[in-house]
């Protein structure tokens, strides 16, 4: 899909319904470029909701009106603090 115009061979297989429709609605003509544009549709899809999961995962680090450099100052001191902890000699 990008300006590379090289084109390389997939197989796979479908289910023949599927197959019946593809063949029946779209033109052989344009079918390779109607089943690559919906296989990266579909990736695109599946790495959009990848990143939504990660994104529910991550710790919520925001707190009453709290701007973004001041969370971030916040996160960094609490990692020191972490650090610090973990390697004190008299620990």
């Amino acid at each position: 899909m990008g300006m590379d115009r090289t084109k390389e061979r997939a197989t796979f297989s479908i289910d023949p319904a599927v197959k019946h429709s593809l063949d029946s609605r779209i033109p052989k003509s344009r079918r390779s470029a109607f089943v690559e544009r919906a296989i990266a549709d579909a990736l695109r899809r599946e790495s959009v909701d990848q990143l939504k999961q990660t994104l529910d995962r991550i710790q919520d680090y925001s707190s009453g009106g709290e701007d973004s450099i001041a969370i971030l100052r916040r996160i960094r001191q609490e990692r020191a603090d972490q650090l610090h902890e973990r390697h004190d000699p008299e620990k």
